[in-house]
């Protein structure tokens, strides 16, 4: 059997739902003693045990055993300390003796935790608690050491327990508080537990007949369960108690919950189909843009082969009479007849540039105009215009 070492003090506080309980200040009184109480019950109740029945945690460390019996159907006993070792008597066999180790390994377990859950449980109500309102207990050798968290609590309520009729009334007003619909109905449910030990506990009970119709009311102001109260309605009056009323309600909640977690995911369906179509249509939209984009590239390549296509033709011309002249001999002055005789042939006139050899380098389509610039310059009509290249 595998050795199990007691749950430390530091465990057992991480396992606690509530480590650390807000401390009260000045007199202690019965709701503020209640209130740690709640919360004392359920850290107890989280760390486990097979005492008491195994189902409830170490709950039986804060309530009286007949208490617990009730609870349980079964008593709580404190586990008593088994000792530095097991105890063995003479003859006894190996088989025997290693199953009384069994047995007492598992009782060091169970009373190691148990004692130190009662030492947590303690000090949370030291620090929950002025420590002047508990030095009754106090011993001036041991201190606290031998008093248990039940007796605290005991010696608690019977000083200072005492329940105001304004704090009756306060809990009973608790009824009639609205409830957030979007919240589980189990919380409402644990409203009216809490209000109904409360006013047990004052002496001031509440009846299943109280809490059904306070309930009924304000789940019908949710505007939310009108179906499964117009069921409710129709039921018969043997059937319409308390629990049968938490139940029809929750059993409610559940086919909302489930209706909404479905339209939810009918709505992400819709929202992802429409994402899916606004990318396609953009896919579309895009190719489209670049088409149109690549047939005007197309046409505006076509341009440029069409000048360069021209321009090369004026330079090869240009090199034909260049050669004419000089295979003829024709000298200096008549080259420069011929030059001439080649800026007078062409007329392509540009208002910034002057003259010049491309024919689609004018006036009206020029690219790198200067300020002043006339479009409808020529070279017969200058209009002011460059002379470079003129003479």
């Amino acid at each position: 059997m595998t050795l199990l070492t007691p749950l430390t003090i530091e465990e057992i506080r991480a396992k606690f739902p509530n480590p650390n309980i807000e401390l009260h200040h000045g007199e202690p009184t019965f709701t503020a003693i209640y209130s740690a109480e709640k919360k004392l019950r359920e850290n107890a109740t989280t760390i486990h045990t097979s005492l008491g029945g195994g189902s409830n945690g170490h709950l039986g460390v804060l309530t009286t055993p007949a208490d617990y019996t009730i609870i349980a159907g079964e008593a709580f006993n404190d586990p008593a300390d088994p000792g530095a070792t097991p105890v063995l008597v003479g003859g006894t066999t190996a088989v025997d003796a290693s199953n009384l180790k069994d047995v007492y390994n598992s009782s060091v377990y169970i009373h190691g935790t148990w004692r130190n859950v009662v030492q947590v449980l303690k000090n949370q109500i030291l620090s929950a608690f002025e420590e002047v309102h508990l030095l009754a207990l106090k011993n001036d050798t041991s201190g606290f050491t031998h008093v248990t968290p039940r007796t605290m609590l005991t010696h608690l309520y019977d000083v200072y327990g005492q329940i105001h009729r304004g704090e009756t009334i306060k809990n009973r007003n608790r009824l009639q508080l609205p409830f957030d619909p979007t919240q589980p109905v189990i919380l409402l449910f644990n409203r009216y537990l809490d209000i109904s030990n409360f006013a047990a506990l004052a002496g001031s009970p509440i009846t299943d007949e109280d809490k059904l119709t306070n309930a009924y009311v304000i789940i019908q102001d949710t505007g939310v369960y009108d179906r499964a109260l117009e069921t409710w309605d129709e039921k018969t009056a043997a059937f319409k108690t308390w629990n049968n009323f938490k139940i029809h309600i929750t059993k409610e909640y559940v086919k909302i919950k489930s209706k909404q977690q479905s339209h939810a995911s009918n709505t992400v369906n819709a929202a992802t189909t429409q994402r899916l179509e606004d990318n396609e249509n953009h896919v579309l939209n895009l190719t489209t843009t670049i088409q149109a984009t690549t047939l005007a590239l197309a046409t505006q390549l076509k341009e440029c082969q069409d000048t360069l296509t021209t321009v090369t033709k004026d330079i090869q011309e240009l090199k034909a009479r260049n050669n004419a002249g000089n295979n003829n001999g024709n000298n200096r002055g008549n080259r420069r007849g011929n030059g001439n005789a080649i800026r007078q042939r062409r007329k392509y006139y540009c208002w910034t540039h002057g003259l010049t050899n491309n024919a689609r380098h004018i006036s009206g389509n020029c690219e790198f105009p200067k300020q002043g610039h006339i479009d409808g310059a020529t070279f017969d009509n200058k209009q002011g215009g460059s002379t470079a290249n003129v003479t």
